[in-house]
């Protein structure tokens, strides 16, 4: 069993209570100073039949082994007054109890003591997997987000510049001369001389 490991047993001894005698199991002393903490089975119901289950949590920094017909526990008897008219009932063969134990240990309870934190919503520690699926969150996240910010830029220059390809565009036409003003060359002519025509002499008669 390795350090912070959880294992849960069938007790190699069985009890065979009679309805007028109850027992407690308690967790040996020996155990625990080694550095394996045995969770107490408590009360044992009068009329109980076959082998006590038991949890037992290796709370050592290094591995710890457990030897088969290793004693775990003591259990105190107690004598009723009377025998109880409604002892322990739901007693099963050692074999169908191991069964069915085993099912709901596999299926419910954890291996390790930190699966036992990490059971709960408000975990305190995280598994390596939980590390490893938060780290590509953030970064698939921040790979969003930078596409869509880049997005964002695009589409906002298309707008710019469909905004412009749609204005009204204004046609320069050529300046139109006034027809009625007098044009002037930009050189000036050469004076022309006229010679006096010499008038003819009165006709005598």
């Amino acid at each position: 069993m390795g350090p912070g490991g959880i294992i849960s047993l069938f007790t190699l001894e069985e009890l065979d209570l009679p309805d007028d005698i109850a027992a407690t199991a308690f967790a040996m002393n020996v155990m625990s100073s080694e550095g394996v903490l045995v969770l107490n089975p408590g009360h044992v119901d009068p009329g109980f039949r076959g082998p006590l289950t038991v949890r037992i949590i290796n709370i050592r920094a290094t591995p710890k082994a457990l030897v088969f017909g290793t004693p775990i526990f003591t259990v105190i008897f107690e004598r009723l007054p009377k025998p109880t008219r409604r002892g322990y009932r739901a007693n099963k063969p050692r074999t169908e109890r191991e069964i069915a134990f085993e099912a709901t240990d596999v299926e419910q309870n954890p291996k390790t003591l930190l699966g036992l934190l990490n059971a709960g919503d408000e975990r305190p520690l995280m598994t390596p997997q939980e590390v490893d699926r938060r780290i590509m969150k953030h970064w698939v996240t921040l790979t969003v987000l930078i596409f869509s910010a880049f997005a964002t830029v695009l589409a906002f220059a298309a707008a710019i510049f469909a905004a412009i390809a749609l204005l009204p565009k204004q046609k320069t036409e050529p300046p139109v001369l006034n027809r009625s003003m007098p044009r002037f060359s930009a050189k000036p002519s050469a004076p022309v001389f006229v010679a006096p025509t010499p008038s003819a002499s009165p006709t005598k008669p």
